[in-house]
């Protein structure tokens, strides 16, 4: 019967490879430069500027924005109060106005027992959707989200809904637009049944919209939404892997071997990652499974007995190899159109294929792997190619052992191409 005395896990490995993993990440946000698109502007006096605008993607209408005058020019802030129009070639048109604004909420669980909007006047930016007879344009912060309208360049019109609570405490709703609608698109390819099913929803409203211009021949423009990317993304994992083992006191009754550390060895690993994108705005999170062959190889002399000439020169070798499967949930943050930060935590199952720690003829083990967790950070270019830094806690390699311990630890480096 062998003994085991457990000793405390060193940190020094896990330190290092932390370390590792937050230059790695401090260099990709340095190096990631934020993309300026080509555009324009016009100014309260009527005069467009051809600039560089920094896109984000805007989640709310932005109450400012910056711009460049050519690349490596510097960047200029331009706002509600000094810019009339913003157009972003391609991708989306804002127009500064002064509007209705409802300053009630549109969540559910804040609604109070008035129908009618409580009105305020105020300057924003307001997002284009469609241009021509009659424009219609979109507003959203984080309380409200507002449609408007606007008849042969006239005044802009709020068109109103709101949800409010009944006296008998049920959701009822205000749908005021539906009238303003009927009343000023007249059409012959829009009659009433198709004015009362349109939802206060911005695919509706566009589709209504765009068929009252195209009726009167003065359809301009529709804001295009960007094409949904795939649900499913299937990417290769290629690696290289930082990996080592401490074993608390692999020793008889005959060896006095307290504990053995082998040297830190790189491995090649192999994985195929299937992602889900889950129905998030602008999907940034997802979840993934990532099948990953990998194995760990090393040998390393040392004495049955320390310090003493009369212990024996034996060489134990690890042969390791196994299939984990990360199961994880990431999350992504955008750094323009092309290039996107993540990071990812995964709870990592190992499949062992073989587990062999041999000290000698009559000092064999193996090993019945355990579980472990992961933590990454990576970078994304053009939802193509991809590199993650990935650190593994702590996994048991003799977990069959009651009173024996293999630490192993690993720090990887994985590289990705997505297939689709």
């Amino acid at each position: 019967m062998y003994f085991f005395k457990k000793k405390p896990i060193s940190k020094h490995a896990s330190i290092k490879n932390l370390s590792t993993l937050f230059i790695l990440f401090f260099s990709l946000l340095a190096t990631a430069q934020i993309q300026y698109e080509k555009g324009y502007i016009i100014d309260n006096s009527d005069n467009k500027t051809e600039c560089l605008v920094r896109f984000l993607d805007w989640d709310n209408n932005p109450e400012k924005f910056e711009y460049k005058l050519t690349e490596n020019g510097d960047i200029i802030t331009g706002d509600v109060n000094s810019i009339s129009k913003l157009e972003i070639y391609n991708k989306i048109i804002f127009v500064s106005k002064t509007v209705d604004i409802d300053i009630n909420t549109s969540k559910s669980n804040e609604l109070n027992k008035n129908p009618e909007l409580e009105l305020t006047k105020k300057r924003i930016f307001l997002h284009l959707l469609v241009q021509g007879k009659a424009n219609l344009y979109f507003y959203n912060d984080a309380n409200t989200r507002r449609f408007y309208y606007q008849m042969d360049s006239k005044e802009i019109i709020l068109l109103e809904y709101k949800k409010y609570i009944r006296d008998d405490n049920r959701i009822a709703k205000n749908e005021n637009y539906k009238g303003e609608l009927w009343n000023n698109l007249k059409c012959s390819s829009l009659d009433l049944n198709s004015i009362n099913k349109v939802k206060y929803k911005q695919a509706d409203l566009i589709a209504i919209l765009e068929t009252f211009n195209s009726c009167k021949n003065e359809l301009t423009y529709t804001f295009k939404r960007e094409k949904r990317k795939d649900v499913y993304n299937l990417t290769l994992r290629p690696g290289i892997n930082f990996s080592s083992l401490s074993l608390d006191n692999p020793g008889t009754n005959q060896t006095l071997i307290r504990d053995l550390d082998y040297d830190q060895e790189v491995s090649i690993r192999f994985g195929v990652q299937l992602e889900y994108m889950l129905p998030t705005k602008r999907r940034k999170w997802s979840v993934t499974l990532e099948p990953t062959y990998h194995y760990y190889k090393t040998e390393k002399n040392y004495s049955t007995i320390p310090n003493s000439e009369s212990g024996q020169s034996v060489t134990a070798t690890v042969d390791y190899s196994s299939i984990e499967i990360p199961i994880g949930i990431r999350h992504y943050s955008l750094l323009n159109t092309d290039s996107k930060l993540f990071i990812s935590g995964s709870y990592v199952l190992d499949i062992s294929l073989k587990t062999d720690i041999v000290f000698s003829e009559s000092l064999k083990y193996k090993g019945d792997t355990g579980n472990n967790l992961a933590f990454g950070i990576g970078y994304v270019f053009k939802d193509k190619y991809s590199i993650e830094a990935r650190l593994n806690t702590s996994r048991e390699l003799l977990k069959n052992f009651d009173e024996a311990s293999g630490d192993f630890k690993s720090f990887s480096l994985i590289f990705g191409y997505t297939i689709f």
